[in-house]
């Protein structure tokens, strides 16, 4: 709540510029909306490439933007570093549930094959009679 009453003393003060927040200079600023206007053409581009009703359908369309991105997902485990919410993500996304799926069925296999074996359930209540 400080920090918000803060930045509302800042705003109510006279001296108070909002493009004095920002450290970017006019070139800056002009280099940036020159280059969402490339990025605005290519992308432009590439779907009208990728949806035109003329080509095969086939072969590949060369975008230096979608080459960067493979580029950063092969070197994405060189990055990887192992942490404890990298453990603990892994742990409890993957292994927990499938030893818990694994658990569970297999108790349910052992509750049903002693069941048919001490004459619990009847024959004509095994739906599965000819599995095991």
């Amino acid at each position: 709540m400080a920090i918000f009453t803060n930045i509302m003393a800042v705003k109510e003060s006279s001296n108070w510029n909002p493009w004095e927040l920002f450290r970017e200079s006019p070139k800056d600023l002009k280099n940036t909306e020159n280059r969402k206007a490339l990025r605005t053409v290519a992308r432009a581009e590439w779907v009208k490439k990728k949806t035109s009703p003329y080509s095969s359908g086939t072969g590949y369309i060369f975008d230096p933007s979608v080459q960067r991105h493979i580029a950063a997902r092969v070197t994405r485990f060189q990055h990887f570093s192992v942490t404890n919410n990298s453990i603990s993500k892994v742990f409890l996304l993957y292994i927990l549930p499938i030893s818990l799926t694994c658990y569970v069925c297999h108790k349910y296999r052992v509750w049903y094959v002693n069941g048919i074996d001490s004459g619990e359930i009847p024959p004509s209540k095994q739906p599965n009679k000819f599995m095991w």
